[in-house]
């Protein structure tokens, strides 16, 4: 079916059901205003029921309402000084409750200050012996280290001589050679 097709069938189904749609929105519109009307009447027969009702109870409502208004102030009164001194024993009881509990924050501060002040002492302690050991150690180590350096030195010298006393020999050997004569050793002259 073709688009021309599909538009002319719908066009067609659109009027075909104008009629029913009005005449089904009209039955609702019709319905709707029979619905209001019944609510506006039962609501002014309610108001005035409700008018009668009140206006023939009027006093024993007001003489009902005295009593209860006279029995709630008289509760109150019985209630009033139980609620008072229950006020004050709970204000009692918190005030004790509130100086324990800043009894124990003191305490703890001061717990806290003591051994902060201990943790602090023992600390500058212990970095003074750590100080001082240390030093007593660099000290041990500066007069070992000078020792060892020294006698490497000494060893040095002394081999530094008996390379030179070797070197000389052999120079004056290596030009009495040359010469054509044997120097005398070391051993010949010592």
């Amino acid at each position: 079916m073709s688009v021309s097709e599909q538009i002319q069938a719908l066009t067609e189904n659109i009027e075909a059901s104008y009629g029913p749609r009005i005449a089904a929105v009209s039955d609702i519109v019709e319905e709707t205003h029979q619905t209001l009307g019944n609510f506006h009447r039962e609501h002014e027969k309610m108001a005035r029921d409700l008018k009668r009702s009140l206006a023939s109870n009027r006093s024993a409502r007001v003489s009902q309402v005295q009593k209860m208004r006279a029995a709630h102030k008289k509760e109150l009164k019985e209630i009033a000084p139980k609620i008072a001194e229950l006020l004050s024993a709970a204000e009692t009881e918190r005030r004790e409750e509130f100086a324990t509990l800043m009894g124990e924050i003191e305490a703890a501060v001061a717990a806290i200050e003591k051994d902060t002040a201990q943790t602090l002492a023992d600390f500058r302690s212990d970095h003074k012996e750590m100080a001082d050991s240390l030093r007593s150690e660099l000290s041990s180590f500066q007069r070992t280290f000078r020792r060892t350096v020294d006698d490497m030195m000494a060893d040095f010298s002394a081999d530094h001589r008996q390379a030179h006393i070797h070197w000389e020999n052999l120079t004056k050997e290596m030009a009495a050679k040359r010469a054509g004569k044997l120097a005398s050793s070391p051993k010949e002259e010592g």
